[in-house]
């Protein structure tokens, strides 16, 4: 019995981390407190509650602001879906380096994809590559202006490392492989492609062959080898379509006001 009631404590006692994060989200409780989203590497999406943090100086300092790159200590007790932060320490803040180089595109490019990257992740399931991808989006969007296109890649490499990639190497009724020499017809309610012959009469976006290669260039290339290259106005609003279409199939309501954001961007305002 003994040996029964100390695994019971133990399983019982919460347990100390210290990660780095990236926060996502940040909402006011109450007077004094915090509801932070945050992204570990090694953990996923976790969200905690910083006790007294508005008015902490000294437990986090210049902490929680979108973007902001942390060491974080705190406390998960297991079965709970919130954690309690203990202490932070400011690693870098790219947000106010972009907001410093007066990059206003660049700037709301980022709060999107945070927001987005919030959404879009189950809480506590291990997403390395989509940390890693977000810490490099933020080097891109120190070093580059072209922000319609950046979004554009984001969303679609953010969908294929989600596991919903769109199927763009065959037709989805007769299975012939997509070679991109013709049109393809992009089907948003069955994540994927049909040739000319097979494609229905209504519900696709016609997509020239260049689109798709973009599409799958996007999907497949790590951002750090990615040469992200402006498009033309026809080209981004066709793609647009396609992966916001796409995004809608998977990722739960995303709030009217983050897509006022993604608009913005998209008119480059």
């Amino acid at each position: 019995m003994q040996g029964t009631f100390s695994k019971h404590i133990k399983l019982s006692m919460p347990l100390l981390r210290t990660d780095e994060v990236i926060v996502l989200d940040i909402k006011e409780i109450g007077e004094s407190d915090l509801m932070i989203s945050f992204l570990t590497r090694h953990s996923g999406k976790l969200k905690g509650i910083a006790k007294h943090a508005k008015k902490s100086i000294r437990r986090f300092p210049n902490c929680f602001s979108l973007g902001n790159l942390l060491s974080l200590e705190y406390s998960i007790r297991p079965n709970k879906d919130l954690s309690f932060l203990l202490q932070g320490r400011l690693i870098k803040s790219p947000m106010y380096e972009i907001h410093e180089l007066k990059l206003d595109s660049n700037i709301k490019l980022g709060i999107y994809t945070l927001k987005l990257t919030d959404i879009a992740l189950p809480l506590s399931l291990p997403e390395p590559n989509i940390y890693e991808m977000l810490l490099k989006l933020f080097t891109k969007l120190k070093e580059q202006r072209n922000a319609k296109s950046l979004c554009l890649y984001y969303e679609t490499r953010l969908m294929k490392l989600l596991g919903y990639g769109i199927n763009l190497t065959e037709c989805l009724s007769c299975k012939r492989r997509y070679t991109f020499t013709g049109k393809a017809f992009f089907a948003p309610l069955k994540g994927g492609i049909y040739c000319q012959r097979c494609a229905p009469s209504t519900g696709t976006f016609t997509l020239e062959p260049a689109q798709i290669a973009i599409l799958n260039s996007y999907q497949t290339t790590d951002i750090e080898d990615m040469l992200i290259t402006d498009l033309d106005p026809i080209a981004f609003e066709r793609l647009s379509s396609v992966i916001v279409s796409h995004m809608k199939q998977h990722i739960s309501p995303i709030p009217t006001y983050v897509w006022g954001i993604r608009e913005k961007i998209s008119k480059g305002s």
